[in-house]
């Protein structure tokens, strides 16, 4: 893939503001490491002002914190074109987009490529930092706002999991997508604590099995063990195996003998006699959201069975997107999401495997002009205990 084939849009409240230059961006997606629940989505961008323009100074762009900013500017192949004003102020909205042209003829390879044009971040602003020649933006995904109201579920009742997805976005006024369905059932709001909606809803999708985020577009989406399958992304070797791979097998990940406390102060145990006597006892409690015998049993069992023997774990996988051999294989990889598998099909010829792949549960995104790097937060357990 041509290094120059791609391109950055940003949009504050709609409007592209193509007068600005990105200079670098960092998007965190998701879980930032293994064990973790995803966290809402931070981006992180770098706009040039008027101030680096130089000599350009007269007819670039210059900035307007209360009125916006003029997207237009003038070069020495094009007129001046009026663009668009964009109030660049706390609370607007931002959208982040890459896109390659709509298809091209590459000279050597006469080779057309369809392209893509694909958002990888919406969000808002939420800090603006102003220094010579740059504007930092800090902006965060919807789910921010589930982490600044709290709910009390003292009055909750025993319901479906759904059911508590429902109440609990009902109640903070957000409108979510839910993927499949669920018999599980969730205990009553009285022995749970106080806490943000965000949280409630990380706690609701671990004790169901399933999976909660923001994702790309900026909807919320709420996915049952029961809903579609995991899709299966390949990284190409020669985008992959230029940053070093650490791989790691550690006794701290075993657990052979678990306490769950669930319903209204009811506990469960689940334990691995091999694993045990293999490497002593290695205990864990854990609190769930449950309040089914049967499930609750199953759900301790399955994390056991999951982490009775160590494993070789790999935290992440960089893959260099400019060096993914065609549009069509980075337009693949753009679609990777949280809780979709990332497999690296070859590994080094030491490598303790000779191929990996795991869920993947984050990635951080870097975006500059001469790099676009994605580093992917790799757990085979997901963020919730394995189905």
């Amino acid at each position: 893939m041509n290094t120059g084939a791609f391109h950055y849009r940003v949009a504050i409240d709609g409007m592209d503001i193509a007068g600005m230059v990105l200079s670098g961006a960092t998007i965190d997606y998701g879980a930032s490491s293994t064990g973790e629940p995803p966290s809402p989505t931070v981006a992180h961008l770098e706009l040039i002002t008027v101030d680096a323009a130089g000599d350009l100074a007269q007819t670039y762009p210059g900035i307007s914190w209360n009125g916006g900013i003029p997207s237009g500017y003038v070069d020495e192949f094009e007129d001046v074109y009026a663009g668009a004003l964009s109030a660049l102020n706390v609370g607007a909205t931002v959208t982040v987009r890459i896109a390659t042209d709509s298809g091209y003829v590459d000279r050597f390879e006469s080779n057309y490529r369809a392209g893509f044009d694909v958002t990888r971040f919406s969000g808002i602003i939420t800090a603006l930092d102003y220094t010579p020649a740059l504007v930092g933006i800090t902006a965060v995904d919807l789910s921010e706002k589930l982490t600044r109201v709290e709910l009390d579920p003292a009055a909750w009742p025993e319901e479906l999991e759904i059911d508590r997805v429902n109440r609990i976005l009902g109640l903070v006024g957000i409108t979510g997508t839910i993927h499949g369905t669920s018999p599980v059932i969730l205990r009553a709001g009285v022995n749970t604590r106080r806490q943000t909606a965000w949280r409630h809803l990380v706690d609701t999708a671990v004790a169901g099995e399933s999976i909660v985020w923001v994702d790309r577009e900026g909807d919320l989406v709420y996915r049952t063990a029961l809903g579609l399958p995991d899709t299966t992304y390949v990284a190409p070797p020669g985008a992959t195996l230029l940053d070093p791979l650490r791989m790691s097998s550690e006794l701290g990940d075993v657990v052979n003998a678990l306490e769950l406390e669930y319903g209204t102060d009811q506990f469960i145990t689940a334990e691995d006699a091999t694993s045990i006597a293999k490497y002593g006892r290695r205990e864990k409690k854990l609190e769930e959201e449950l309040a089914d015998t049967v499930k609750a049993q199953k759900w301790a069992d399955d994390y056991i069975a999951a982490r009775r023997d160590p494993q070789w774990h790999m935290p992440n996988a960089t893959v260099h997107l400019v060096l993914a051999n065609s549009d069509g294989a980075v337009a693949s990889l753009l679609n990777v999401d949280l809780d979709d598998v990332l497999e690296l099909p070859t590994l080094l010829p030491a490598s303790p495997v000779l191929s990996y792949a795991s869920r993947v549960i984050g990635y951080s995104e870097i975006l500059d002009p001469n790099q676009w790097l994605i580093s992917y937060v790799l757990d085979p357990y997901g963020w919730k205990a394995p189905a």
